[in-house]
C-alpha cells in the first residue's frame, strides 16, 4: 500500500490494526509517521519510507508506544536508484519498549546512537550503560545498506541468534561488535568491506581485534559473499557449516593463496567455496576431519597435491563437488586449468569414491572449459 503523508493520519485512526504493510512518500519530512503511534495493538509492521529529505533523522520518539510489535521491517529508499536515501535512525526508547519483537529487518535504517541509549538508561534506572538492552527478545536481524559502519549498539541485542549484514562497512570495529553477541548461531555477510585506513597497520596487515572471536561459542554457521573476511575468523571455535563466495581474507592477496588453518576448521562438517582465487585447501584436509560435505566451484587456481589424496579419502564424505572452471571470463587464469598432479589426484579420487557406492554422492569435473 502506497501512502502520502496526509493519509497517515487516517491510518492512525485504525487503532485495532494488528498488522500494517505500507510505503510512505515523505519528501517534506518524517514527522507524519508519529500518527502511527496510536496503533498500540500492532504486532507486525512493514514500513518503507521513500524520498525522505537528505541528511540524518531520528524516527519520532512517539513510536515507542508500539510496544506489542513482534516483527519489524523498516526501509529508507528513493525512487531514483542513483540517489542516496535518507539516513534514518531508530529512537532509543522504541528499541527498549519493543520487548516482544523477535524479527527485525532494517534497510538504510540504523540503530539508535549509543549516547541516546545511555541517556535513556540514566533517566529511567540506576543501571550502568553497559547493561542497556534493546530488542531483548529479538532472535533474528537483517541489517543492510547503512550509511556508516556497523553500529556499536548492536552489541546490546544480546538475544540475537541469526544475523545478516549486507552492503555495510564492517571492519575491525564491526567485528568487535559481533564478538559481543553471545547467543549468535548464524552469521551471513553480503557485500561488507573493511576500512583500509582504519583497519590496517603501516604494513597493510589487519590490526588485532580488541576481543577474540573465540567468545562466539554458539556460532555454528558462517556465510560470506562478496566480502572481506577478517583473519580473526580463524578463531571461531564451533563452526559446523561454512559457505565462502567472492571473498578475500587478506587485502591484496595474490592468486593461489592458501586458506588458513585454525579452530574454525576443527569442527566443520560442511564447506562450500566458490568464485575464489584460493589455491590450497591443505589446512582444511588436515584439520577438518569431520567434513562430510565439500563443494568447490569456480576456483581455477586450486591445486591438489599428491599428499592430499589420503587426507581426502579419510574424510567421512557423503557429498563432494569439484569443478574448477570459472563461470565467467576472467582477466588471468592458470594454463592449463588442471596441472598434471591435480588432474591425477582428482582422477584417483573419482575411482576411490566410486568404490564406496551409494554412500557418497560426488561430481568431479576435470574439463578445461
Amino acid at each position: 500500500m502506497q501512502l502520502q503523508s496526509a493519509e497517515l493520519d487516517l491510518v492512525g485512526l485504525l487503532s485495532s490494526l494488528a498488522a500494517l504493510s505500507c510505503q510512505c512518500c515523505l519528501p517534506d519530512g518524517i514527522q507524519p509517521l508519529a500518527s502511527l503511534a496510536s496503533l498500540v495493538r500492532l504486532q507486525h509492521l512493514s514500513l518503507g519510507v521513500v524520498d525522505a529529505p537528505y541528511g540524518s533523522s531520528k524516527l519520532p520518539d512517539s513510536l515507542s508506544a508500539l510496544s506489542k510489535l513482534q516483527s519489524l521491517h523498516l526501509s529508507s529508499t528513493r525512487n531514483l536508484a542513483s540517489s542516496s536515501p535518507a539516513e534514518l535512525r531508530l529512537p532509543g526508547a522504541w528499541c527498549q519498549t519493543a520487548t516482544q519483537v523477535t524479527r527485525v529487518h532494517l534497510h538504510g535504517v540504523d540503530l539508535p546512537l549509543r549516547q541516546e541509549l545511555n541517556s535513556t538508561t540514566d533517566d529511567n534506572s540506576s543501571s550502568s550503560s553497559s547493561s542497556t538492552g534493546i530488542f531483548p527478545a529479538m532472535l533474528q536481524m537483517d541489517i543492510s545498506f547503512l550509511s556508516g559502519p556497523l553500529s556499536a549498539p548492536l552489541e546490546c541485542c544480546r538475544a540475537i541468534q541469526f544475523l545478516k549484514v549486507e552492503g555495510t562497512w564492517l571492519g575491525n570495529a564491526g567485528w568487535a561488535v559481533l564478538s559481543l553477541l553471545p547467543q549468535l548461531r548464524e552469521l551471513t555477510l553480503y557485500g561488507t568491506d573493511t576500512d583500509d585506513d582504519g583497519d590496517l597497520d603501516e604494513f597493510g596487515q589487519p590490526l588485532p581485534l580488541p576481543r577474540s572471536l573465540s567468545s562466539l561459542a554458539c556460532l555454528t554457521c558462517l556465510r560470506v559473499y562478496h566480502s572481506d573476511l577478517y583473519p580473526a575468523v580463524t578463531e571461531l571455535p564451533n563452526l559446523r557449516e561454512m559457505s565462502l563466495s567472492l571473498f578475500d581474507i587478506l587485502p591484496g592477496s595474490p592468486s593461489g593463496w592458501s586458506l588458513p588453518g585454525g579452530p574454525w576448521l576443527q569442527n566443520l562438517e560442511a564447506l562450500r567455496i566458490e568464485h575464489s582465487d584460493l589455491g590450497s585447501i591443505a589446512a582444511v584436509l588436515q584439520q577438518a576431519t569431520r567434513l562430510s560435505s565439500l563443494e568447490l566451484e569456480d576456483i581455477p587456481w586450486l591445486r591438489l597435491r599428491r599428499y592430499e589424496l589420503p587426507l581426502l579419502l579419510r574424510l567421512p564424505l557423503k557429498r563432494l563437488r569439484l569443478d574448477k572452471r570459472p563461470e565467467a571470463s576472467k582477466f588471468r587464469l592458470p594454463e592449463p586449468l588442471w596441472d598434471e598432479e591435480s588432474f591425477l589426484v582428482a582422477e584417483e579420487l573419482r575411482v576411490a569414491l566410486a568404490l564406496r557406492g551409494s554412500d557418497v554422492v560426488f561430481d568431479i569435473c576435470t574439463e578445461e572449459e
